[in-house]
């Protein structure tokens, strides 16, 4: 983990004996983008997690509309933070819908 450095864009700064610190000898450039199909299972996923959510809420507070808010939006904040700008949990998510699907049924 300490080997490695990100950049503003995703470069990734090494030096030639795998060290990483922060020169740029061994520069690489991640260019991936997500198609539309990851991105759609990622707003489903989203969507199905924060319904869940919403519902945990309503059964564990004893807060009654506009009280649980208080709960309910930092909540939804975090979810969609972490789901929408983690590029790390977002390949996860991508990694074990692919498994899933490519599990001999």
């Amino acid at each position: 983990m300490f080997w490695r450095l990100r950049g503003f864009n995703g470069e990734v700064y090494r030096n030639g004996n795998g060290h990483g610190n922060g020169s740029s000898v061994g520069r690489a450039k991640r260019n991936g983008q997500r198609g539309a199909a990851s991105w759609a299972y990622i707003y489903i996923a989203l969507g199905f997690l924060l319904s869940f959510e919403g519902t945990i809420i309503q059964l564990i507070t004893p807060l009654r509309w506009p009280y649980d808010l208080i709960f309910y939006v930092p909540l939804f904040v975090l979810t969609s933070l972490v789901f929408l700008a983690s590029g790390r949990f977002q390949g996860w998510l991508v990694r074990l819908k692919t498994m899933y699907e490519d599990r001999f049924r």
